[in-house]
């Protein structure tokens, strides 16, 4: 579980807090990830939930899809290329991606540079939604 930082385990909506003041799990090597609203994270909430994915450069998240959860992800720095199914695309920051349940997705960034992103997902993310794709 993500565990907020040193004092922002009181906070509560509408309290602001910093992204980089959540504790990261770390995925794979270069992989992290950041809950901050959902079902275990700073914020508790179930009807949807949002991470904050970092990639360093020529890494990738692994392709994966969710059971019943819509998700949607939005590009804040860098770039690479989301796979939606068997297609992918470039993506840079400002650039926006909508997953429909059962839609398999992967995201990677650049070769020469990395990639954050903020995951939305309704309902919130749950392990039991979550399929990964070998």
């Amino acid at each position: 579980d993500a565990a907020p930082s040193e004092g922002a385990a009181e906070l509560s909506p509408p309290s602001p807090f910093q992204t980089l003041a959540v504790a990261a799990n770390e995925l794979a090597s270069g992989v992290s990830l950041r809950e901050l609203v959902g079902r275990t994270a700073v914020v508790p909430r179930e009807d949807y939930s949002v991470a904050h994915f970092s990639l360093e450069a020529g890494k990738e998240t692994g392709q994966s899809y969710n059971r019943t959860g819509k998700e949607f992800f939005i590009v804040t720095a860098g770039a690479g290329t989301v796979m939606v199914n068997d297609t992918e695309s470039p993506v840079s920051a400002g650039s926006i991606v909508v997953l429909d349940p059962g839609v398999k997705h992967a995201i990677s960034a650049g070769a020469d540079q990395g990639i954050e992103f903020y995951a939305v997902t309704v309902p919130a993310f749950s392990p039991e939604d979550y399929v990964p794709v070998e």
